[in-house]
């Protein structure tokens, strides 16, 4: 199965930038600025993905981290490994970073293969909300490259009655169970916390959710 060229991921860095771009202006460090109508559906996602045994003294890799919200969530559930934010567009980079001082952020694309980071955990909310399956597989393929341990992801899901539209992409859970499955056989699916969303944890090993 070949990966996207490169003419792919630039759409799908383009995608990011018109969504997100009149969101920033428009809604500052709001939650609305990165999409969600409600703060407590973010909170639900971010639940979702840090069922993860003995998170606390690990490394973070948040993909996609955008204003950072991610951080201030774990820290308050007892988290105190090392974070490091990574997001492509510069403007949500800079804004994460006057939010949280004490963090870090960088600006990379997760799908740069000249991009060398790596987490015992890496995290990514809504990383393929814009991707082409293509695209999608592509990401996740380097989310877990840079996984010591565990990935963890969340994405639009086509089960959903009424799925999301453009230019937003749902995703089959089970089309991208069976691409995570080619990567590891360590594979955990919830469709049970939303209708729209799912999430997918890939270990490196035999693991026991928290």
């Amino acid at each position: 199965m070949s990966g996207p060229d490169a003419v792919a991921l630039a759409d799908n860095l383009r995608r990011l930038e018109l969504f997100y771009g009149p969101r920033l202006a428009e809604h500052g460090t709001t939650h609305k600025a990165v999409g969600w109508l409600r703060p407590e559906s973010q909170r639900v996602r971010f639940e979702n993905l840090a069922v993860v045994a003995g998170l606390d003294a690990l490394s973070v890799l948040d993909v996609g981290s955008g204003l950072g919200d991610l951080y201030p969530f774990l820290r308050a559930r007892g988290h105190r490994g090392d974070y490091l934010g990574l997001d492509a567009l510069p403007e949500m980079v800079a804004r994460a970073r006057a939010l949280h001082p004490d963090a870090r952020f960088l600006c990379a694309d997760v799908n740069d293969d000249e991009v060398r980071v790596e987490a015992d955990v890496v995290f990514a909310s809504g990383v393929i909300t814009f991707s082409e399956p293509d695209v999608a597989r592509h990401t996740i393929a380097a989310l877990f490259r840079s996984a010591r341990q565990i990935v963890g992801f969340n994405a639009l899901s086509t089960w959903d009655p009424a799925p999301a539209q453009p230019p937003v992409r749902p995703h089959d859970p089970l089309e991208i169970l069976a691409f995570c499955k080619t990567l590891t056989p360590y594979v955990m699916l919830r469709h049970d916390y939303s209708v729209q969303d799912f999430t997918i944890h890939l270990f490196r090993g035999p693991h026991t959710p928290a």
